[in-house]
């Protein structure tokens, strides 16, 4: 694999990354007592672990399932590829640093495909949400104009 396909498929990556924690931003804030503008305001700068952590909190707090359990796992497997790939996959030894090529080509695919599944997964469950406080967030947004 040549240097600019690495970098292409970690590109493709970190933005699937942003993706899921831009959804998960915003489906916080749809759940969260605080409504609509407070909740993504509360959550838009916090970390994907930090976001996850706040759910699992308004599900206690509400008595709602907000994701299940294995959800929760692959999420937090995703937050910690995340930082792999944002943090150290030019520095650990997956990166060979003569040749400019990685060690391992077969790293980046499996986690491009296993961030494309918690994408569909986190959007099912922002849009059955959403749906449900359609209503409440048009008129908080609509009251919020003036």
């Amino acid at each position: 694999m040549t240097l600019e396909k690495y970098r292409v498929l970690h590109s493709t990556l970190i933005e699937q990354y942003q993706m899921i924690e831009f959804d998960l931003e915003g489906l916080y804030a749809v759940v969260s007592n605080e409504g609509f503008i407070a909740g993504l305001a509360e959550v838009e700068n916090d970390s994907m672990g930090r976001i996850l952590k706040d759910f699992k909190i308004l599900e206690k707090e509400q008595n709602v399932e907000i994701f299940s359990d294995d959800d929760y796992q692959k999420l937090q497997g995703i937050c910690e590829r995340r930082n792999f790939w944002c943090h150290e996959c030019y520095t650990k030894d997956s990166y060979n640093k003569e040749t400019k090529t990685p060690k391992n080509e077969n790293l980046l695919i499996p986690d491009i495909c296993t961030a494309k599944e918690m994408i569909k997964r986190v959007r099912e469950v922002k849009d059955r949400f959403f749906e449900s406080g359609r209503e409440r967030i048009v008129n908080e947004l609509w009251n919020n104009l003036s």
